[in-house]
């Protein structure tokens, strides 16, 4: 627990009997207790309890009072009534198995199979996503008996049957409004103080992960001009020991140091990769090939040492318009994609493109991968870029102040490099290269022979694609290819042999 550890233990009931447990933290309980103080009887100073008193005032619509990441449960025994719900962004995952017999949920798979609500059978042909997109999009997940609550998803059961289902929405339906420069950055630092002032609520201290670009950047300035929010912050920054590999140090503590901020760069060579990706694959249920999973998973270990909290910067270039995949050229043919997304007929092509990122890149890989890799290392991760206020803000941004010639995220660097020019707002991104070819690459004659006999890969792949692998590892280009393979093979022994062992190659031939 981090806000009340004392009060704030689960399952909570209230004195009518209603049960909750959830999952993440609600910035936004000081606001809801005062407002409810007078009807409703606090006996703790948690935020778990507002959503007792939230139920008591509003009923189900109980969900749209809240500001934070949750996965939340509550039950009424009096209505005999089940609410489950998830945050607009799908910040803390929620998984569900709806069965004739029961209905099962939990933050991860593997509570669901271990405790034998759900069955561990795997959808191999489910997989093949990994190696296109590095992710499942959708609700489905690799197993056919669990699914993911959609984000913002609120379910309702009554005596035992779903009456309900209800979303939340992220962003608005809105267009781009009509808000010139000068205004906007006004605006912008309003709702960027307001945001991580409230993102910093916590009985225990927090640190921030530093990337050394825009949006870590910009939560680091954002600190510092909090008073007491920004001392004594402890930054995390990732390298590798590969010499062509963006290293974005420099700029990392040129921003620490601008924001007085303690520095820490925590290295990730290839010893870390041959026995730390076995660790991690294993860990994952949901597999996410994202290779930002290596970083993260060490920095999490390394800040767990010294925080419950970190500060971390997702959601920016989704917001804001930060992806090279939004500039105009690649709008050609956005109507004729496939996608899940409900578009708004008054958006902008921008905000279209951005809207399918939010609904799926967003919940569905870099979210899971954040959580997972924190959570595995009892660290919490705040978003505050994530926030409903800063989405309201930013979302409907007139496009020109999100995406200038081929500059993405306009408005957040030039708040930024007024206001912290050490940061080099508008320089050229390098971008987060992990390199995974390199050291797939120089362990390619051992992993070469056991992959194409991996009991996953000869079912995932054709025989000419497997003939090919050989070809393939030994250069750093074509083993990053084979990257995704890579994680799906140690994934699945993984999850076959409830084990891993010390290296890559021994868990792959075990």
């Amino acid at each position: 627990s981090i806000i009340d550890s004392a009060g704030g233990h689960q399952p909570m009931s209230d004195a009518k009997g209603r049960i909750v447990v959830f999952n993440g933290e609600i910035y936004n309980y000081l606001e809801i207790r005062q407002s409810l103080k007078e009807s409703y009887p606090f006996k703790t100073s948690s935020d778990t309890e507002t959503i007792l008193a939230l139920y008591d005032a509003h009923g189900i619509d109980f969900i749209h009072h809240l500001r934070g990441m949750y996965a939340i449960a509550l039950y009424d025994p009096a209505k005999d009534l089940l609410v489950i719900t998830r945050d607009p962004f799908g910040i803390k995952p929620l998984y569900i198995t709806d069965m004739p017999s029961h209905v099962a949920f939990a933050s991860e798979p593997k509570a669901l199979i271990q405790s034998g609500y759900a069955n561990a059978a795997l959808d191999i042909p489910m997989l093949r996503a990994v190696v296109t997109q590095n992710y499942i999009g959708g609700l489905e997940t690799p197993y056919p008996a669990i699914r993911r609550l959609q984000a913002g998803e609120r379910l309702v059961y009554e005596r035992g049957i779903k009456t309900s289902s209800f979303l939340r929405p992220a962003i608005s339906r809105n267009p781009p409004r009509i808000e010139d420069e000068a205004t906007a950055l006004l605006h912008l630092e309003k709702t960027l103080l307001d945001s991580i002032d409230i993102h910093c609520r916590s009985d225990v201290g927090y640190g921030v992960f530093l990337s050394g670009g825009v949006d870590s950047s910009t939560i680091m300035q954002t600190l510092s001009m909090l008073g007491e929010r920004g001392r004594d912050i402890q930054s995390y920054t990732a390298y590798f020991d590969v010499g062509h590999s963006a290293d974005e140090r420099d700029y990392a503590r040129a921003v620490a140091d601008a924001t007085h901020a303690r520095f820490h760069s925590v290295p990730f060579t290839r010893q870390d990769f041959i026995s730390l990706l076995p660790q991690i694959a294993a860990y994952m249920d949901d597999p996410v090939a994202d290779y930002a999973i290596l970083p993260t998973w060490k920095l999490a270990a390394v800040a767990a040492q010294e925080q419950k909290v970190v500060l971390c910067g997702e959601g920016g270039d989704e917001l804001f318009g930060g992806y090279g995949r939004y500039r105009p050229r690649w709008w050609k043919d956005w109507r004729k994609a496939k996608s899940s997304v409900p578009f708004s007929p008054h958006w902008s092509r921008l905000q279209c493109e951005q809207a399918k990122d939010i609904a799926e890149y967003l919940p569905n890989d870099l979210l899971i991968k954040l959580d997972t890799c924190l959570m595995a290392h009892g660290l919490e991760g705040r978003t505050p870029f994530l926030d409903m206020a800063m989405s309201d803000f930013a979302f409907t941004l007139p496009d020109e102040l999100k995406l200038q010639g081929k500059t993405g995220k306009y408005l957040l660097k030039k708040w930024l490099d007024a206001k912290l020019p050490a940061a080099k707002a508008f320089r050229r991104k390098q971008g987060f290269t992990v390199p995974v070819g390199d050291w797939i690459a120089a362990d390619a004659k051992n992993l070469a022979d056991i992959m194409v006999h991996h009991p996953l890969l000869t079912e995932l792949l054709t025989r000419s694609d497997l003939e090919l692998l050989p070809k393939l590892l030994p250069t750093p280009q074509g083993a990053k290819q084979c990257w995704p393979l890579v994680y799906l093979a140690l994934w699945y022994t993984g999850k076959q042999q409830n084990a891993h062992a010390q290296t890559i190659t021994e868990t792959l031939a075990s």
